[in-house]
């Protein structure tokens, strides 16, 4: 009598199936760690849009319009001087999967898809608060402050909304 040696089929799938649901519970956790990574991206990148606005504006003596467009996701510097001819200086595209879901100013919420903030030569503004959304709901708030132009992040809106009712 020959003994066979191997695995079952049932052992051969219970293991393929082990696999697949470790894969999956990797990959989900991947996919969190990713998408934090995106927003924590987006965030820099509007205060470092901002900061860069400011500085340029103090250095040339030039007063600049920042447009912040949701429908593009996009932030755009421009010079406001009419001698520039509205020339570009510079712009940031959000990364995939974040979008500007709110824009708040002194005013309220913002209605409409693209907001300009004039920033002055010496390189104050109005305060202003952006509040972002990504793939997984995760949102965030960064508000700038105009005359300082400090920056605060802050996870809930209606914190937000306290700062302008202060």
């Amino acid at each position: 009598m020959t003994k066979k040696t191997g695995f079952t089929l049932i052992e051969v799938i219970a293991v393929v199936v082990i696999l697949g649901m470790l894969v999956g519970i990797a990959t989900m956790n991947l996919r969190g760690h990713v998408n934090r990574a995106k927003m924590v991206q987006a965030v820099t990148m509007l205060e470092d849009a901002d900061r860069y606005a400011r500085a340029f504006a103090r250095k040339e003596h030039v007063p600049l319009e920042m447009t912040l467009s949701r429908k593009d996701r996009t932030i755009s510097i421009r010079s406001s001087d009419s001698s520039a001819s509205k020339q570009s200086v510079r712009s940031w595209k959000l990364p995939i999967g974040i979008t500007m879901s709110r824009i708040r100013d002194s005013e309220g919420l913002v209605a409409a898809n693209e907001k300009q903030i004039s920033i002055s030569a010496n390189g104050t503004s109005a305060m202003y608060a952006i509040g972002l959304v990504g793939a997984n709901r995760n949102a965030s708030w960064l508000v700038t402050l105009g005359f300082s132009g400090q920056q605060i992040r802050m996870e809930k809106e209606a914190d937000v909304v306290a700062m302008f009712t202060q």
